[in-house]
């Protein structure tokens, strides 16, 4: 069983003009993988409105799977106090989408009472093409190719956007690719596959 293990991350746009050169800086010798997403809410998007309105303690919950492996996780990720906590585990499929799926993991009371009274759904499809590097104790993922859909319906677009993302359990301000993107004049952003495309495809 996953324990939350708290951590830094830091959220960057890749324009298409400077990718290339992130690429060969830092993912020439990472070949690609896919990834899919499945993201749970409420009927009324109670997660996505606590993360557009930066409520802490806050909660989203997701199904993930790589590539063709039929192997699902579900992942909860969640921000408290300024920190970021990630946990999985694997599950048998999509078979229950509310809170009793989760009721055999033990997660921190203040993740509960995100959660209390609340009837899941699977709302939105995020796929996406990942590269990773690891240099020591930071993990580095680029994702390109990223589509969105909705669960159910056709509706759905592919994005032009390019995430560059540094995960570390110390603050990654003045690591080796934050100095790097920082010369280039990339900028870390807050930003959320979740929440961008509910607010492109209208929830």
């Amino acid at each position: 069983m996953n324990s939350f293990k708290p951590r830094f991350e830091r959220k960057y746009l890749i324009p298409k003009s400077k990718l290339d050169l992130v690429r060969k800086s830092f993912f020439l010798n990472s070949p690609a993988y896919d990834v899919r997403s499945v993201y749970l809410d409420s009927l009324d998007g109670i997660f996505l409105r606590s993360r557009l309105d930066s409520v802490e303690p806050r909660v989203k919950l997701r199904y993930r799977s790589y590539n063709e492996d039929p192997q699902l996780f579900l992942e909860v990720k969640a921000s408290h106090r300024g920190r970021k906590y990630k946990w999985r585990q694997p599950v048998d499929g999509l078979k229950n989408h509310n809170l009793q799926t989760l009721l055999q993991f033990d997660l921190p009371d203040w993740v509960w009472l995100n959660m209390l009274s609340i009837t899941l759904v699977p709302r939105l499809v995020v796929q996406y093409h990942r590269r990773v590097c690891e240099l020591g104790p930071i993990r580095v993922t680029l994702d390109e190719g990223i589509q969105y859909k909705h669960w159910i319906g056709p509706r759905g677009f592919d994005s032009e956007l390019t995430v560059l993302e540094v995960k570390s359990s110390e603050e990654p301000r003045n690591n080796e690719v934050s100095c790097f993107l920082r010369q280039l004049k990339i900028q870390p952003i807050s930003f959320s596959k979740y929440c961008y495309s509910a607010l492109q495809l209208g929830g």
